[in-house]
């Protein structure tokens, strides 16, 4: 079962080249609590969409990280997200 607090402080990996991408700050549900929006980041260390957004949507995850601690993501879909957060 994925937990959020699991996963605040994990890694971001692009899946396409393993280049890190940032590290999830925190996750972002839908109003009822029952699905998963997406992640905002406290660190990014790319530019471009994903640095001023500081946000990926979940259809960019590949991965969350259960089983190596790293969330992967694929880095194209993320730049095209529409998932902004504050």
């Amino acid at each position: 079962m994925f937990l959020g607090k699991d996963i605040i402080g994990s890694p971001v990996i692009s899946v396409s080249d393993g280049r890190t991408i940032g590290k999830v700050k925190d996750v972002y549900l839908t109003p009822d609590c029952q699905s998963v929006l997406g992640f905002s980041l406290s660190h990014t260390f790319v530019s471009g969409p994903i640095a001023e957004k500081r946000a990926i949507a979940c259809h960019a995850v590949q991965d969350v990280g259960s089983e190596d601690g790293a969330m992967t993501i694929d880095l194209k879909q993320a730049e095209q997200q529409q998932l902004s957060v504050t």
